[in-house]
């Protein structure tokens, strides 16, 4: 026997009351941006580990300075810490020149894999993996240090591995679009992207940055090889099956180039 509703409109009237509440209260939820991306535990761990043993930081004080609210400015430094977090990207450069310039801090920080090389004399550690973070946000993320005082760009992929496995994420396949290719002698982040699980190191005396190529904004900024290096990027390179849209350099980096090869 069906039972008698006698209060029909009671329903419709608690859900469009139940809807308004819920949008009243919305407005003052805390909206999470790019930069709310908490780092998951076993990603920061294992990116910790794998830089204690890989610059054998045993016995020197590991500090996390960036957390909701605070500031990393007036952080209590302790002497000769080292400085291993993931700062919010959307102040990617000012906690870069602060580390470099305004108080020279060793540190190892996660960085936009994108966007990842600066003018900044630090070591760009190519590892484009996605990263879901713990609001839920998938991240391209690399990494970038002082500690390295050699090189100018590497890929380790023991590094890929170690996040890999802790963040347990897949990777989406790409959409099949067109690739915009640039000569061997010329790197961005998003460049290396493809070629991080091979082991690579470009050295500081054979990387020039650059900015602009052709009047036009490099995307992220990259750096010209030598043609030493250029040779060593070619043969970690993999073809990519897709279209491809060829881009040559112009005077002025090849003069920036021409410098580099002279320096050797």
């Amino acid at each position: 026997m069906d039972q008698l509703d006698l209060f029909p409109d009671l329903k419709v009237k608690r859900t469009r009351a139940s809807k308004e509440y819920g949008a009243f209260t919305d407005k003052y939820k805390v909206k999470l941006t790019t930069d709310d991306c908490y780092t998951p535990e076993p990603v920061y761990n294992a990116v910790r580990d794998w830089c204690v043993e890989k610059y054998g930081l045993q016995g020197r004080e590991i500090v996390r300075p960036f957390w909701p609210g605070g500031d990393f400015e007036m952080y209590d430094y302790p002497e000769n810490c080292v400085v291993i977090d993931n700062p919010p990207f959307s102040i990617y450069c000012h906690v870069l020149d602060f580390y470099i310039n305004e108080r020279p801090t060793d540190f190892f920080l996660f960085g936009p894999a994108l966007t990842l090389f600066k003018k900044y004399d630090a070591c760009y550690i190519v590892c484009n993996e996605d990263v879901r973070y713990a609001n839920g946000a998938v991240v391209k993320t690399s990494f970038v240090t002082s500690l390295d005082k050699e090189n100018r760009v590497i890929c380790d992929t023991t590094l890929n591995r170690a996040v890999r496995e802790a963040n347990a994420y897949g990777k989406p396949k790409n959409a099949d679009l067109p690739v915009i290719e640039y000569p061997s002698c010329l790197i961005t982040s998003a460049i290396l992207g493809k070629t991080a699980r091979t082991d690579f190191a470009f050295k500081k005396t054979d990387t020039a940055w650059i900015s602009k190529l052709n009047g036009e904004r490099l995307f992220g900024s990259g750096f010209l090889l030598s043609d030493r290096a250029a040779a060593d990027r070619a043969a970690a390179d993999r073809a990519a099956a897709r279209v491809k849209i060829v881009r040559k350099l112009d005077d002025e980096a090849l003069e920036k180039i021409k410098k580099l090869n002279e320096q050797g």
